[in-house]
């Protein structure tokens, strides 16, 4: 348990919020109570691997509509991680 004194049913609630946020299928099953800081760690863990799937995504989706046949699209990814490259001379 997260904490002797957490309220059970301050727990059920932001259990049921989460799954009605991020969905998941349980088929027939009652969903697992998210009330042990393992569960909400490896919970954390899929949301940001949700979140990197997510950006990857746009990077990849939003490269045919700024390529204008003239630009690198290597400089189309770091334009859009607002990353800015400058040449620099060997010497």
């Amino acid at each position: 348990m997260l904490s002797k004194e957490a309220d059970p049913d301050k727990v059920l609630d932001a259990t049921n919020r989460f799954y009605t946020l991020i969905p998941h299928s349980f088929g027939m099953d009652t969903p697992p109570l998210l009330n042990t800081a393992a569960m909400i760690k490896g919970k954390c863990e899929m949301l940001d691997s949700l979140l990197e799937i997510q950006i990857a995504y746009e990077v990849i989706k939003d490269e045919g509509l700024n390529a204008d046949g003239e630009r690198d699209p290597v400089d189309v990814h770091y334009e859009k991680l607002k990353c800015k490259m400058e040449v620099i001379t060997a010497s």
